[in-house]
């Protein structure tokens, strides 16, 4: 499983993490880091299950929109 960490990062996004093209899980809400906040102390986000895929969002947009556990991602 692999992590995320907010390093670099400008504004707070949403993690949906699929599998097989099915939502398992969203981490909401995932601020960036403080002003000189070290990288060595970010924290990192991991999903509770292995997932072969992952889309960052805007932070409110998968509530804004609804996004629930079992919705599926189609890719063109």
């Amino acid at each position: 499983r692999h992590g995320f960490w907010m390093k670099d990062m400008n504004f707070p996004i949403d993690i949906l993490w699929f599998r097989q093209g099915e939502l398992i899980s969203v981490t909401g809400n995932v601020p960036p880091p403080q002003p000189g906040q070290s990288a060595l102390t970010l924290p990192l986000y991991y999903p509770p299950a292995p997932v072969d895929q992952v889309l960052e969002i805007n932070a409110g947009l998968a509530e804004k929109y609804g996004f629930k556990i079992g919705d599926r991602i189609e890719r063109d």
